[in-house]
């Protein structure tokens, strides 16, 4: 089989490069997907890393490993983090996406600008024509 197209194992990070979840595929992309519409956690991910394996055995196995050595918040499955301590986790408060609110600020400021630019020019306008 070809490593292009082979089983992959995923990893999902945050901003803060927070390990949120890893898992095993064949199409990383549609389970992306189905994470969206399914994962309350889905909003979080700001990056995706993939490997390519020959076999689903062998994505399985690198799955478990990762998932035991590397502790991601949202696995459940083959985690060694005692229960307590996931609850502990999973309750504490999401960070702000700053880069998000930043952009989403300069977006506003833009049609701020646009608003008041367009103001005055008609408030010109009017004058003009007096």
């Amino acid at each position: 089989m070809s490593r292009i197209n082979g089983h992959k194992l995923y990893r999902h990070f945050d901003e803060t490069s927070q390990l949120l979840y890893v898992g095993v595929s064949l199409s990383a992309a549609q389970r992306l997907a189905q994470h969206r519409d399914h994962a309350h956690w889905f909003e979080r991910i700001t990056r995706v890393e993939m490997q390519n394996f020959d076999s689903r055995d062998q994505a399985l196995a690198a799955e478990r490993m990762a998932i035991q050595t590397e502790n991601p918040l949202f696995n459940i499955q083959h985690s060694t983090l005692p229960k307590a301590e996931k609850i502990e986790k999973l309750e504490k408060p999401r960070k702000p996406n700053l880069a998000a609110w930043l952009l989403r600020i300069r977006e506003l400021m833009a049609l701020e600008q646009q608003e008041i630019a367009a103001a005055f020019w008609q408030w010109r306008e009017e004058r003009r024509s007096k």
